[in-house]
């Protein structure tokens, strides 16, 4: 299945010199800056672990199809299961 574009997931992280907060979003490389955003906290209610996160803002330096980015990769799929899964609950209600 492919995800439009604007439906990719959206990862917080910082910047590896820096520090300041950043944005990534899955298969795009590069960052957006965030500033003034707390990337814990967004990627906590996003359901997203410390290592995920990591993962993604690794995969958008060095690109999404090496092995860094399997970790990031595995947790969308399990999020697009877990609404899939709510989206049945819903629809037989």
């Amino acid at each position: 299945m492919t995800i439009p574009y604007q439906a990719r997931a959206l990862f917080a992280g910082r910047d590896n010199v820096t520090g300041e907060p950043i944005f990534v979003r899955e298969g795009v490389k590069g960052y957006w800056k965030a500033e003034g955003f707390d990337p814990d906290a967004f990627n906590k209610r996003q359901g997203w672990t410390d290592e995920e996160a990591e993962s993604a803002v690794m995969a958008s330096c060095f690109g999404w199809n090496v092995p860094i980015a399997a970790r990031a990769l595995a947790a969308i799929k399990r999020e697009l299961n877990r609404d899939a899964e709510t989206d049945d609950v819903e629809d037989a209600a």
